[in-house]
């Protein structure tokens, strides 16, 4: 038995049945059913065809041919490139520079001659120089000393003399003091004097 393409795809929506009218009873299926059925037809499949790639560097074999030993990732020969090919002048554009002539060193000065030639003169006289300098700066410092124990001295001395200043204007007072009280005594004894001869 075949089915029906339209069949198979189900029902017509305009055309349902109600359920009663559907025979859902098997269909039996015979032997002579079976042989009369048409055979499968051969399924065929068309492969699409591609462009012709022979010439793309990037469809070539990774290990090369004999013929055309590309690079596979630049499409350039790999074969490495002679030393006169990578010299300048291999281009033809290129332009040789012109050498800068070469400058003499510049001669001696006869000042610079005699500036050499006394380096070992001014070297010894510098560390004189610096001799004479510490010792001039162990003067000062010894000289500094000096001035300051001086400077004590003085103070020392200025404070004695304080204290002697001071110690005779005390003795000073108290002569003054002493004599004006002598005047005095001496005063009334001659009233006395003079009284006691009347």
């Amino acid at each position: 038995t075949t089915l029906d393409p339209a069949s198979s795809a189900g029902p017509n929506p305009s055309s349902r049945a109600s359920a009663a009218d559907v025979d859902l009873a098997p269909v039996p299926v015979t032997q002579s059913a079976l042989k009369d059925r048409s055979p499968r037809p051969n399924l065929t499949v068309e492969v699409p065809k591609f462009a012709d790639t022979s010439a793309d560097p990037l469809s070539q074999d990774i290990t090369g041919d004999s013929t055309t030993d590309k690079d596979v990732t630049s499409g350039m020969p790999s074969s490495t490139p002679t030393a006169d090919a990578l010299l300048p002048s291999a281009d033809p554009t290129f332009v040789t520079p012109t050498p800068m002539p070469m400058s003499s060193p510049p001669s001696a000065s006869p000042d610079m001659i005699l500036v050499g030639s006394r380096v070992p003169e001014l070297e010894v006289a510098l560390e004189e120089a610096q001799v004479r300098l510490q010792e001039a700066q162990q003067n000062v410092e010894k000289a500094q000393a000096e001035l300051k124990e001086a400077h004590t001295a003085a103070e020392q001395a200025k404070q004695e003399l304080d204290n002697k200043t001071r110690e005779w204007e005390r003795c000073a007072a108290r002569m003054q003091s002493d004599l004006e009280f002598s005047a005095a005594a001496a005063a009334k004894l001659e009233q006395q004097l003079a009284e006691a001869s009347k």
